[in-house]
């Protein structure tokens, strides 16, 4: 990371680390940044982002969330000061949610600021730092405009109500089950839309991309493709497997350079809980779809099981030499 002084640009951290987000102190005495320091520069494998800070004239970096076995800001990292400069706020994924975190700047403690079964993609301060103003999500309605004061969060727009009023919609069920070496994984089901008790349906089980990425409470593009899918009669199934951010650095980092191992496992252990789970289910009927991650996915699972009659590949690495060879993350995901 470098900063411009008096039109020269001078180094501030060593190199050593992966850098997304930069933001100055209000009272300019620290920098703050998400990032993290991989033990190899080639293979960089996996590990949580932190939260960091440093002074502006360099020196040694100090990992404020070190203790907070949680990725920060995944995806479209935010960072912002409180006025007194004495705390950063921080999006972070946790089982299914994100939410707004803000940590102390003298002994990095970790407090929730938000709450419920939402997703927040983006938010911004009054500047006092008694009202936050979020764009965030849930299960049943896309992003709108929500708030976060001393009477909690709550959603304030309803910009999409007259279209979801008027849209046949299934409710996406929650589950967890217990997968063979005893971590519990967490899905979720969406029944055909207009289902009837005893009947069965289709199933598709849907992988999301990353892999570091995770499904959640929220209705965003892929939550669309799965009301689609039900609307024409199918049973949807999509899980946070091994890999997925949201359940702690091991969690999802155990199947780094190994792509198709317990992630796989965890998958098909999942249809295998739903099928037992739930009546709904044709159980000779199952179909399998993703994209990027998703796709690969889905290319090793029609490689590795006959369970499956159809599948649907998406943007996926299907050859290891092209995907290093053509992609410009491809040389940061071979572990």
């Amino acid at each position: 990371m470098c900063i411009r002084d008096s039109g020269e640009s001078r180094k501030v951290t060593d190199g050593g680390s992966i850098i997304s987000t930069v933001s100055w102190s209000p009272d300019g005495g620290l920098l703050a940044y998400a990032g993290r320091v991989p033990p190899d520069p080639v293979a960089i494998g996996y590990g949580n982002t932190d939260i960091w800070v440093i002074p502006p004239e360099g020196g040694v970096a100090r990992n404020l969330t070190s203790g907070f076995d949680r990725t920060v800001g995944a995806y479209m990292s935010s960072i912002l000061w409180s006025s007194d400069s004495g705390k950063v706020y921080f999006r972070a994924s946790d089982h299914g949610t994100t939410h707004i975190y803000r940590v102390t700047v003298h002994d990095g403690d970790v407090k929730p600021v938000t709450e419920g079964q939402i997703t927040v993609s983006s938010f911004s301060s009054c500047e006092d730092g008694s009202l936050l103003a979020l764009c965030a999500s849930d299960a049943l309605h896309p992003n709108e405009v929500w708030v976060c004061d001393e009477g909690g969060t709550r959603r304030l727009t309803d910009v999409h109500g007259e279209t979801m009023a008027s849209w046949a919609f299934s409710p996406p069920e929650e589950f967890w089950f217990t997968a063979s070496d005893d971590v519990k994984v967490q899905g979720w089901i969406v029944k055909p839309i207009g289902y009837r008790e005893g009947e069965k349906h289709p199933l598709i089980l849907e992988i999301h991309g990353g892999p570091h990425g995770a499904y959640g409470f929220k209705l965003g593009s892929a939550e669309h493709e799965f009301q689609m899918l039900a609307r024409n009669g199918y049973v949807v199934v999509y899980t946070n497997p091994r890999d997925s951010v949201g359940y702690g650095e091991e969690f999802a980092g155990i199947v780094e350079g190994s792509w198709g191992g317990r992630d796989y496992q965890d998958l098909m252990e999942a249809v295998d809980y739903v099928i037992e789970n739930y009546d709904c289910v044709d159980a000779e009927r199952l179909g399998v779809a993703g994209g990027s991650f998703g796709g690969f996915m889905t290319n090793w699972c029609v490689t590795h099981t006959k369970r499956f009659k159809a599948a649907v590949t998406m943007r996926s690495v299907a050859s290891w030499y092209s995907q290093v060879a053509l992609s410009d993350v491809g040389w940061g995901r071979i572990g």
